[in-house]
């Protein structure tokens, strides 16, 4: 919620912002509550996990979002960072 609406300050003047969060506001109790709280927050990184056909184990990856690109605001730029596995240790 908080990163959906550092968007939605981005675009206040947005018809469309404004007639979607009234709408979800009256039809969700829990949504109208934690709009209200106004948190704003930027992206964080999420993780995942990718398999390739064939592959023998999934590769782990910080996708982390960069700034928006050019004078495109819902652009992004995402880079796939991948999580090394830490190094194995001798007892």
């Amino acid at each position: 919620m908080a990163v959906f609406r550092t968007y939605y300050d981005k675009h206040q003047g947005d018809p469309w912002f404004k007639q979607l969060i009234e709408r979800l506001g009256e039809e969700s109790k829990e949504f109208d509550g934690m709009w209200k709280e106004h948190h704003i927050q930027l992206k964080k990184a999420n993780r995942v996990s990718i398999q390739t056909p064939g592959a023998k184990a999934a590769i782990t990856y910080d996708i982390l979002s960069v700034k928006t690109i050019a004078d495109q605001p819902g652009l992004f730029m995402c880079i796939y960072a991948p999580i090394m596995p830490a190094p194995l240790t001798s007892p």
